[in-house]
């Protein structure tokens, strides 16, 4: 197999690795992230009355169990990604 065979398996494996690199910066933040909900659904879901969103104990519950569900997810990802392009050098003659 050649050099570019091997690259186009690490070229997804780059890209999600840049976009995990920036999504775990204060740009991909719950603080953000809340930022970036709509107007009517923040009131509907944080109160305005505070600094900091008030949010109900259900409500920050489901948020948490999302929020690990998509940590689960990118990393998974990840790693079968790496995967992918290690064996590509691991069996040069077989189709991935």
């Amino acid at each position: 197999m050649t050099l570019r065979h091997h690259i186009t398996y690490f070229i997804p494996l780059l890209i999600w690795m840049a976009l995990i690199a920036v999504f775990s910066s204060d740009v991909g933040s719950s603080e953000s992230m809340i930022r970036l909900l709509p107007a009517f659904l923040r009131e509907l879901l944080f109160s305005s009355d505070t600094l900091q969103p008030g949010i109900s104990p259900i409500l920050g519950a489901v948020i948490w169990v999302v929020r690990k569900l998509a940590h689960l997810s990118e990393y998974a990802l990840l790693a079968i990604l790496a995967s992918r392009w290690l064996r590509s050098w691991q069996h040069p003659g077989r189709s991935i």
